[in-house]
């Protein structure tokens, strides 16, 4: 729980040299809307100050351990400016941790738009594909994109 709240104020204060010390030199991030970055590119970012955090808020944590491994899941709602515009998200985020060398590090980082989001703001596949109608039924999703109380999931 502590390496959490060391990452959500990193992020706040832009302190670039703490997340430089959470991070494995493997660090995949992956959040929506943003090509999938590596640690030297997400480190090059955070130093950039071209964004800037308002608010980073984590809850409904899970936390997993696995021998030297564990896996944070949990709800994120956060505020930044970017280039000026500030921006808003609410994700369901899932962190990978490693142990090397008696030190927990970030190896994988991925976040989603939060399901309820989802729900309210984004379009039926039937919506955006109508002329597909193999997209009608896929998984058990009822014509408007919905999952039915029959899915196979």
């Amino acid at each position: 729980m502590h390496l959490e709240e060391v990452w959500n104020q990193a992020h706040v204060a832009g302190d670039a040299e703490t997340l430089d010390r959470l991070w494995a030199d493997d660090l995949e991030v992956a959040v929506p809307h943003m090509a999938v970055m590596t640690r030297a590119e997400a480190l090059g970012f955070a130093r950039s100050g071209r964004m800037k955090f308002l608010s980073y808020e984590t809850s409904d944590l899970h936390i997993r351990v696995y021998g030297d491994a564990a896996v944070v899941t949990g709800h994120l709602l956060r505020t930044r400016t970017l280039n000026g515009n500030k921006v808003s998200d609410d994700w369901h985020f899932t962190k990978v941790y490693i142990r090397q060398a008696h030190q927990w590090r970030v190896v994988s980082f991925q976040a989603s738009d939060s399901p309820a989001r989802d729900l309210l703001s984004s379009p039926s596949l039937s919506q955006v594909y109508p002329e597909l109608p193999a997209f009608r039924n896929i998984r058990g999703l009822d014509p408007t994109g919905v999952p039915s109380a029959a899915a196979p999931f």
